[in-house]
């Protein structure tokens, strides 16, 4: 997911700095390089982006750069739940 936001983010040129962060968290957890703190560094993303969803519900959120407009939802936070209790279980694994 975060390769995929980042690179939409990067093409959108919306976010100057996100993006890269995104493409390296992804990266770095698609060849699981520097566990656990990748996923660390995941969780906080989640943790802030759902922070984001919760307070701006009904916002365009552009969580993948010009792909999403729609308003941010509670599908949204669903989706970020479920990649927290990924990220997780990847710190409790190790």
């Amino acid at each position: 997911m975060f390769l995929v936001a980042g690179v939409t983010k990067v093409v959108d040129r919306s976010v100057p700095v996100l993006p890269w962060i995104e493409i390296a968290v992804g990266g770095l957890l698609v060849a699981q390089v520097a566990l656990p703190w990748t996923a660390y560094a995941a969780l906080g993303l989640l943790l802030g982006f759902t922070g984001w969803l919760v307070t701006h519900r009904g916002t365009p959120c552009a969580c993948f750069g010009a792909w999403s407009r729609r308003p941010a939802g509670w599908v949204d936070v669903a989706r970020n739940v479920a990649l927290i209790s990924l990220a997780v279980a990847v710190i409790a694994q190790q």
